[in-house]
């Protein structure tokens, strides 16, 4: 990502969106601020060097979001070199990363149903998940490519294909006992609520991998008590994954005995 190419967008951004000149050099000259004290030390260039990557990168992030569809092909151009593996090595760029791939996806739906960008997305996604540094990184891109209802109109078997090639093959790799909480919640609803999942042969899979989860919860909430006391518990409504999962599943046994069956595990 070139600094001509950022420059680039970024006056196209100010002329495009109207901003005043004095709104603009108020930003700019902070971020030059902050950029000049940092750059004084250095001993750590290597630092500096990621810091100017990420600001860069989340200044592009919040050009996209000021913009009107259609995006300017400029702008396109960036959407390309993120979808590449080799833009997502650095694991500091990750979180700005995400962000400018998120605006991309809500304000250029339709271009990214194109070709196999759809699957690059996914397969950024899956490579996120497989570290636990960037695993909630990943799942917000996940998040944010369900919302669209654009892409799910394009592929309309979008859910199951999320579903069963990244949602339960990755979640027994989930960690941490807010992480298992949610994901232990939110998966016991789809496979009790969802008629995507009802009436799939994967039902037995997730079902196995839930379990899997609620066994490690206790294990992983005593690490997750000593490594920080300050973490806001989400879904409080909820105390007990485990006494959730059991009054949402038997009911649903009870209604298809027929998932009891082997052929379904």
């Amino acid at each position: 990502m070139s600094p001509s190419l950022e420059l680039q967008c970024v006056a196209d951004a100010v002329q495009r969106e109207n901003i005043q000149r004095h709104d603009a050099l108020v930003c700019i000259e902070g971020l030059g601020s902050l950029l000049y004290v940092v750059c004084k030390n250095p001993k750590n260039p290597f630092f500096n060097q990621y810091l100017y990557e990420a600001v860069a990168i989340l200044l592009l992030a919040l050009l996209v979001e000021l913009n009107r569809p259609p995006i300017p092909p400029t702008y396109m151009q960036i959407f390309v070199i993120i979808l590449s593996p080799v833009s997502w090595k650095t694991a500091s760029n990750v979180p700005a990363l995400v962000r400018l791939l998120q605006a991309f996806l809500k304000k250029a739906p339709n271009e990214i149903s194109q070709g196999d960008r759809l699957t690059k997305i996914l397969g950024i996604f899956d490579a996120l998940i497989q570290s636990s540094s960037t695993s909630e990184q990943g799942f917000y891109v996940l998040n944010t490519v369900i919302e669209i209802d654009t892409i799910n109109a394009v592929q309309p078997d979008l859910f199951s294909v999320i579903l069963t090639q990244f949602w339960i093959r990755n979640l027994k790799l989930i960690t941490g006992d807010i992480e298992l909480k949610l994901t232990a919640v939110a998966s016991t609803r789809l496979i009790c609520e969802s008629p995507v999942l009802l009436d799939s042969v994967s039902w037995g899979t997730m079902v196995d991998s839930i379990v899997t989860l609620l066994s490690r919860q206790e294990q992983d909430k005593v690490q997750d008590e000593n490594a920080g006391k300050n973490k806001e518990e989400p879904l409080k409504e909820i105390r007990y994954p485990r006494e959730f999962f059991i009054c949402f599943i038997v009911p649903t046994l009870c209604t298809f005995p027929w998932k009891v069956s082997k052929d379904y595990w």
